[in-house]
């Protein structure tokens, strides 16, 4: 394991800067400040002095002449391009600094004419008019330095409890002040000798962005999507899917003469480095998913975790290439995992692995349960009722209320045996979002929706059924005639129509509901009230006024007792105890606990031959 001994010469022939560019001082005092590492020009210009931290490349700005023309009184001026070496030229003139292109010739011309020197290779003599012309001269950096540089800076930078500098130890300040400084210059000096030579710290700079054109983009992702580069400045041409076909590993690891070992043992200190700056390891499962440009707008130790973290990726994924062996992910390979969340990877399958990831942080938003019901007056209802209940909305508990509008629509036609919702609640069971059914018992909803989707069988899993039967619900009547006694429904339609109903004339539509005598037009509630009051009954309305009477004085029926509430009930207790998988053993082990779908024969069966019994154990419902 070796640095190459002209590692600009190495960058400059392959251009190993398209991706991340090489940094200018200013860019890369504000590119590590971002991260929590302090430092500035003045500080970054000292450590060069010194030998302890060089950059990449120099350059020292010529001046460049350019044949102009005033035009407009000398308002303005056209530039006629760039005064060549003995070209005559009778017209004015402006001279300006010669700005370096990063194309491979731009800079080969520059190196040639001595405008351009690596500080690791070379002393050039034009460092003697940096301080008497500075505006000339201008470093460049890598970003993948700030690991060197913040090693570094920890080992210059002391941190002083200052209380002590007035402690009563029996010698004076001012010896205490030599003390210190002797400190200081022996530690300084001690780093300099020890600085004879590149470190590992360097070769990983080096290393990552000679590698940076064919990795970097990939870190760029949230999993579902890359940032690729293209048509960029002075490569306008380059193509990044072209560039990576004709990628060789190999030459790479060749160059900086590594072995397996060496670069496993690089990628996992970089690995350690990021777990020990990142205060967002622990979260890495998801800030992975999290989008790109959302990720670069933190700040401090967790923006440069970031950046360490993207450093290991690089390598990780240059000793695979190079070495057909794939390594633990970075935030595996520094500690050991019994159960890894998510239990499948990632990168090949992302949507699931988010999933999974989102179950275990408790940010996935999809519903715990979904309740289907027929019309207007349910939907109006059942959250007016949930709140008085639990004192939370539904949306609280996770569950999605979903209007069907109509029973039909529920049920499907004759053709539909098992109704015309059963493969969407096939399909959220699957998911493990607990679906059920609240439907008035009328048209072909004893027949699909009683009857038939109890019985229909999963397509998703040949274990179970799509469904319980204590998940569809079918009220005798009504909502409103299981609920309510006639007394009481006639009670809440004298408020709300302002005109007197009995309990008798409730108790007709009571009956009309029961016999159901074909060729017999049903009386309604609903027709009843226009009878009495020529106008039409606002459903939604006078099921809220029954709620308030269900919680009012006037009512000698406690909650409790009524069906709708019981039911409510369960909903919640099922909402609540959804707890959802973060591995796919514990998914597959819900889909076999009989809890989304009545099992099948042999199912029990089964399920314990996949050895997944145990886990029912130590984590009830996954």
């Amino acid at each position: 394991m070796r640095i190459p001994k002209r590692v600009l010469d190495l960058l400059v022939e392959r251009e190993s800067y398209r991706v991340c560019h090489l940094q200018t001082t200013q860019d890369f005092v504000r590119f590590c400040s971002e991260r929590g590492v302090t430092v500035d020009d003045r500080r970054l210009a000292h450590l060069e002095r010194l030998g302890l931290f060089l950059p990449l490349l120099r350059i020292y700005k010529f001046d460049v002449i350019h044949k102009i023309e005033f035009v407009e009184d000398g308002k303005r001026y056209v530039d006629h391009g760039i005064l060549d070496s003995g070209e005559h030229w009778s017209g004015d003139t402006k001279v300006e600094l010669a700005q370096l292109d990063f194309p491979r010739r731009y800079i080969e011309s520059w190196r040639a004419e001595g405008y351009a020197w690596s500080p690791r290779e070379c002393k050039s003599p034009r460092l003697d008019s940096l301080k008497s012309e500075p505006r000339r001269h201008e470093a460049y950096y890598s970003q993948f330095q700030i690991l060197a540089l913040d090693h570094l800076l920890r080992e210059l930078t002391l941190r002083v409890q200052m209380e002590w500098s007035v402690a009563d130890d029996g010698h004076s300040e001012a010896k205490r002040d030599n003390d210190r400084d002797a400190f200081m210059l022996e530690t300084t000096r001690h780093l300099i000798e020890r600085k004879g030579g590149p470190s590992n710290l360097d070769l990983i700079a080096a290393l990552c962005q000679l590698i940076s054109d064919r990795y970097y983009p990939k870190t760029q992702t949230d999993l579902r999507r890359i940032t690729v580069p293209a048509g960029m400045g002075g490569w306008p041409s380059w193509d990044w899917f072209v560039y990576i076909q004709g990628w060789k590993a190999s030459d790479v690891v060749e160059l900086f003469d590594l072995t397996a070992p060496e670069l496993k043992s690089l990628y996992e200190f970089v690995a350690c480095k990021w777990s020990h700056i990142d205060p967002l390891e622990r979260w890495v499962a998801l800030t992975q998913f999290v989008a790109v440009d959302k990720r670069k707008q933190l700040k401090g130790d967790a923006l440069h975790g970031q950046t360490i973290f993207e450093m290991a990726q690089m390598l990780r994924w240059l000793h695979q290439d190079a070495f057909e062996e794939t390594l633990p992910e970075p935030f595996e390979a520094t500690r050991t995992i019994f159960t890894p969340i998510p239990d499948v990877v990632p990168r090949d399958r992302p949507m699931e692995a988010l999933d999974l990831v989102a179950n275990d942080f408790r940010v996935n938003p999809k519903p715990q349960l979904v309740l289907f019901v027929e019309g207007q007056t349910e939907e109006a209802v059942i959250p007016l009722l949930f709140e008085q209940m639990f004192g939370a909305s539904l949306l609280v508990y996770g569950i999605e209320l979903t209007n069907l509008h109509g029973v039909n629509n529920a049920t499907g036609s004759k053709k539909d045996r098992f109704s015309a919702v059963w493969r969407l609640i096939d399909y959220l069971h699957h998911h493990q979002t607990v679906a059920m059914v609240l439907m008035d018992r009328e048209g072909l909803a004893e027949k699909n929706l009683g009857r038939g989707l109890r019985r229909a069988l999963s397509t998703y899993s040949s274990n179970r059924k799509v469904t319980r039967p204590e998940y569809v619900k079918l009220w005798t009547l009504s909502f409103e005639f299981d609920n309510f006694y006639d007394w009481e429904i006639a009670t809440v339609l004298t408020t709300v129509g302002q005109k007197p109903f009995t309990a008798m004339e409730v108790a007709a539509c009571r009956r009309s509901a029961l016999d159901k005598i074909s060729g017999r037009k049903l009386l309604k509630i609903a027709d009843l009230y226009r009878q009495k009051t020529n106008a039409d009954l606002n459903k939604p309305e006078f099921g809220k006024a029954l709620i308030d009477f269900m919680f009012g004085t006037t009512s000698k029926r406690k909650p409790n007792n009524r069906p709708i509430v019981r039911f409510l009930e369960k909903v919640a207790g099922l909402a609540a105890k959804n707890h959802q998988p973060d591995t796919s053993t514990i998914r597959d082990y819900n889909q076999l606990s009989g809890y989304l779908g009545s099992l099948q024969p042999g199912a029990v069966a089964r399920r314990n031959k996949m050895g997944i019994r145990r886990l029912k154990k130590r984590r009830p419902n996954g």
